[in-house]
């Protein structure tokens, strides 16, 4: 089991060049009651386009941590494609989604809105090539957009 939380500096924030940012970060293990002591984490800005971080650990729990690392960088890459279609979207196809993930079918949408299944049938169609997905489970990560 693991817990992680980090949380970055504020927009706007100046920071002198090659100045390790204060940065909160908790990713640790957790066995029973214990728990591992928290990583060091150091990020160094180089110029406005660069930066490097360093992450001290014990080196039995380095496969850990970079695994965790690993799964917050795909968990962006995942976040910033999906924005990415989702801001592709009509108000119309938006509203049609949010009712596809609280799990109605197509004619209890176009019930809910007062149009025909065909309207709902072809929003369908242009969601599914515009989010290019199979299968309704595909989509459900696009939830996040609507709580």
């Amino acid at each position: 089991m693991y817990k992680n939380t980090f949380q970055p500096l504020e927009e706007g924030t100046e920071i002198p060049k090659n100045n390790p940012l204060n940065v909160s970060w908790s990713a640790y293990k957790m066995k029973g009651n214990q728990t591992y002591d928290d990583p060091e984490l150091n990020i160094y800005i180089a110029d406005k386009q660069k930066a490097t971080i360093t992450l001290e650990v014990e080196i039995e729990e380095l496969t850990f941590y970079i695994k965790r690392f690993k799964d917050i960088v795909n968990e962006n890459i995942e976040l910033k494609r999906c924005t990415s279609k989702f801001n592709t979207l009509t108000k119309m196809e938006k509203l049609v989604l949010s009712y596809l993930l609280k799990g109605y079918s197509s004619r209890k949408i176009a019930d809910q809105l007062f149009l025909s299944y065909h309207t709902i049938f072809t929003h369908r169609k242009n969601l599914r090539q515009k989010l290019k997905y199979n299968s309704l489970t595909d989509i459900m990560h696009y939830k996040i957009f609507f709580s």
